[in-house]
């Protein structure tokens, strides 16, 4: 467990593509930047604990994170709908990067 905690998102998304923005390593390199994505949520993650790197964001929301060292990461939003840009090229690369 890496602690952390996930509060209210203030909006409330079902099938809202949004524009985010990534640091553009690991599973989002090369990708566009903003990348547009799908959003299914009303939560998002507030506090981010230390070993996380948060690597891509919308505004001030927390989108996705990555640990390093376990090779783990999380997406707050769904890189296998159809209104999430370069998805599959997405999923690619983070299996890519998850198993290196």
């Amino acid at each position: 467990t890496y602690g952390g905690f996930v509060g209210q998102a203030g909006e409330i998304l079902h099938g809202k593509a949004s524009s985010i923005t990534h640091d553009n390593e690991g599973m989002f390199a090369g990708m566009n930047n903003p990348l547009p994505v799908a959003r299914y949520h009303s939560l998002v993650g507030s506090q981010i604990p230390d070993g996380l790197t948060v690597n891509a964001r919308y505004g001030d929301m927390v989108m996705a994170v990555r640990h390093e060292e376990d090779r783990v990461c999380g997406f707050q939003f769904h890189p296998e709908s159809i209104l999430t840009s370069q998805g599959a090229r997405l999923l690619e690369q983070t299996l890519a990067w998850a198993l290196a």
